[in-house]
């Protein structure tokens, strides 16, 4: 295989992962809640969004280092309210 050839099968094997796999292109929505851990170094939020007459709605919970305010997003499922309880300073539940 040519390096070319070889550039152009990552580049492709990328672009499906992010088309396909990648929660941080989900649609945003409207915020529902929060809930800060009980170390105050993270904070889940849980937005609301409805793609339409057609689909469900869905709940994404994006979990915010409060440190350097990086953001990711760790749930998403068909839902209209999200249940957010901190098991413990790293662990968090949403709708159990």
């Amino acid at each position: 295989m040519t390096i070319a050839t070889m550039m152009t099968a990552c580049l492709l094997a990328w672009g499906y992962y992010y088309l396909q796999y990648d929660l941080n292109r989900l649609p945003g929505g409207e915020l529902i809640s929060s809930s800060t851990s009980p170390d105050e170094n993270y904070t889940v939020k849980a937005y609301k969004s409805s793609g339409g007459a057609t689909t469900n709605w869905t709940i994404k919970g994006v979990v915010q280092d409060n440190e350097d305010s990086k953001k990711r997003v760790i749930y998403w499922d068909e839902a209209k309210s999200a249940h957010i309880v901190w098991k413990d300073k790293n662990i968090v539940s949403i709708n159990k």
